[in-house]
C-alpha cells in the first residue's frame, strides 16, 4: 500500500503540476520549444500516460499533442513529425514515439526515460495479472477465474477484427493494395510462410511498384528534409547498436544464470529481439512472428496469445504487451530449474525487454533525423507494402486465434464450439465499435460476462 501511495503522489499528483515559470497561451503552441523538462517531469508525464491514457488511437494522439502544448515543451507540428517518421519503423507506435519526443526533450536519457514510463505500468499490470491467474486457475475460484480468461479471449477476437476493419480501411485505398493483403493471406495461412519472409516480400514489393507507380505507393513525393542533428547518422548508428547489443548480452547473460541453459527463458529472450526488429503492425506483426514459432514448436498455444491480446487490450499500454504473456505461460509450462512461477515471471520480463528492446535502438537512431527519414519516397512505398501485407496477416491471426479459442478441443477432430468467447466476442464488438471507445470497456464488459456465465451455471 505504501508502495501504491507514492507511487501515485509521483506519477499524477507531481505530474499534474506546471513547470514553474513556463507559460500556458494559445502563443505557446506555435513554438518548437518553449521550456525544458527535467527527467523526472519526462517520467512523471509519460508514466501518466502509460497509466491513464484510455480511448482509441486518436483520443490518445489528441491528449498527448494538449499535455504537451500545456507544458510549452513540445508544438502538435512537433509530435506531428515524429508520429509520421514512427508509421515508418518496426515496433508499437506508442513507445516509439514516447521515444523520439523524450530524446526531443531531453536527449538518450530523456528517450530512455519516457520509452520505459510509458511501458512499465501496463508491464507490472499484465505481469501481475498473469500470475495471479495462474495460481487462481486451480482450486475453488478454478471456474470463476476461468469463465473470465475465456470471456477475455473472446473479446480479443473482438479487437482482432476491429483492428482488421481500420487497417483495412486506412491501408487498401488502391485495387493494388488488396493483392497485397491477397497474396499476404494466402502466403501466411496457406503456405505457412514464415512472418519475416511476408513482411521481406511486402518491403521489396512496395520499393519496386514504388519506382513504378509513385502517385499509388508515395502520394505526393517526398517532402524536404529537415537538418539533421548531430555527427553522422551511420557513426550515431553504429555507437548506439553497440550500447544495445550489450545490453542484449548482459540481459541474455542474467536470464541465463538465473534460469539455466536447459530452461526456455533465455530462447525466450534471443527470440523477442529478433521478432521485434520486424514487429512491422506492432502488436500484430510480433503476435503473428510468435504465433510462427508457437506452431511449430510448441511453446504455447493459440488460445493463450489471444487472451495475452484481451490482458493487454484492458490496460492502457501498447498492444505489443500481449506477447508478455505468451513468454509467461510458455516459461510456465517449461521452467527448466526454476519453480514455475518463477520461470514464468522471468520468461514474461524477458520477452518484453526483447520484443521493446529494438525499438528503443531504431527510435533514437533515428530521432535526430526524423524529417529526413518520414520525408524518403522509398521508405513510404515499402510502408505502404507493408500495411497493406498486414491486412492479411491480422486476418490470418483472427483465424487461427479463433479455432482456438472457439473450438478448444480442435476443430479438425470435429469438437464443440465453446458458446462463452462467442458471446463475448459478439459483446466486446458492439461496444468497441462505438465512436471514440478503446477496446478497454468491451474487454472488460467480455470478463464480467465471463465471471457471470461461470456463477450461472
Amino acid at each position: 500500500m505504501r508502495a501504491a501511495f507514492w507511487f501515485w503522489r509521483f506519477a499524477v499528483v507531481k505530474g499534474g503540476d506546471k513547470r514553474p515559470g513556463s507559460c500556458h497561451n494559445a502563443s505557446m503552441s506555435n513554438a518548437t520549444s518553449t521550456a525544458t523538462p527535467s527527467i523526472m517531469d519526462v517520467c512523471r508525464l509519460w508514466l501518466r500516460l502509460g497509466c491513464f491514457n484510455v480511448g482509441d488511437a486518436q483520443r490518445r494522439a489528441a491528449r498527448l499533442d494538449a499535455e504537451l502544448a500545456e507544458r510549452g515543451w513540445l508544438a502538435p507540428e512537433d509530435v506531428a513529425r515524429a508520429r509520421a517518421m514512427c508509421r515508418l519503423l518496426p515496433g508499437s507506435q506508442t513507445q516509439l514515439l514516447a521515444v523520439c519526443l523524450g530524446w526531443r526533450l531531453r536527449g538518450v536519457p530523456g528517450g530512455l526515460a519516457a520509452g520505459v514510463c510509458v511501458l512499465l505500468p501496463l508491464a507490472l499490470a499484465l505481469l501481475a495479472a498473469s500470475c495471479l491467474a495462474a495460481r487462481f486457475s486451480a482450486g475453488p475460484a478454478a471456474p470463476v477465474v476461468d469463465g473470465a480468461l475465456r470471456g477475455l479471449a473472446g473479446g480479443a477476437l473482438a479487437v482482432i477484427a476491429v483492428a482488421f476493419w481500420r487497417t483495412a480501411k486506412s491501408a487498401l485505398t488502391h485495387p493494388v493494395f488488396y493483392g497485397f493483403a491477397a497474396v499476404s493471406l494466402l502466403m501466411g495461412y496457406a503456405l505457412h510462410l514464415k512472418f519475416y519472409g511476408v513482411i521481406i516480400v511486402a518491403v521489396l514489393m512496395g520499393i519496386w511498384l514504388g519506382q513504378v507507380r509513385p502517385d499509388i505507393f508515395c502520394p505526393g513525393g517526398g517532402a524536404a528534409p529537415g537538418a539533421a542533428a548531430g555527427s553522422s547518422p551511420w557513426r550515431r548508428a553504429g555507437r548506439l547498436g553497440l550500447w544495445f547489443t550489450a545490453a542484449w548480452l548482459m540481459a541474455g547473460l542474467a536470464v541465463r544464470l538465473l534460469a539455466g541453459p536447459e530452461a526456455l527463458a533465455p530462447r525466450l529472450l534471443n527470440f523477442a529481439v529478433r521478432a521485434g526488429f520486424f514487429a512491422f503492425g506492432g502488436a500484430y506483426g510480433a503476435l503473428s512472428f510468435i504465433s510462427d514459432m508457437s506452431l511449430r514448436l510448441g511453446w504455447t498455444g493459440q488460445d493463450q496469445l489471444a487472451l495475452g491480446l484481451g490482458l493487454a487490450g484492458l490496460g492502457s499500454g501498447p498492444l505489443l504487451l500481449a506477447a508478455q504473456h505468451a513468454g509467461f505461460a510458455a516459461s510456465l509450462a517449461h521452467p527448466g530449474g526454476l519453480a514455475p512461477m518463477a520461470a514464468g515471471a522471468l520468461g514474461a520480463l524477458g520477452m518484453t525487454f526483447g520484443l521493446f528492446l529494438p525499438g528503443f535502438y531504431v527510435a533514437l537512431a533515428c530521432a535526430p533525423r526524423m524529417e529526413a527519414v518520414a520525408a524518403k519516397p522509398w521508405l513510404r512505398a515499402a510502408n505502404a507494402g507493408v500495411a497493406a501485407a498486414m491486412v492479411g496477416v491480422i486476418l490470418k491471426i483472427g483465424l487461427l486465434f479463433g479455432a482456438a479459442v472457439l473450438w478448444p478441443q480442435g476443430l479438425a477432430g470435429g469438437g464443440p464450439l465453446d458458446t462463452l468467447p462467442l458471446v463475448a466476442a459478439c459483446a466486446c464488438l458492439l461496444l468497441s465499435l462505438r465512436r471514440g471507445a478503446g477496446p478497454g470497456l468491451g474487454l472488460l464488459a467480455s470478463a464480467v460476462l465471463g465471471v457471470a456465465w461461470a456463477l450461472l451455471r
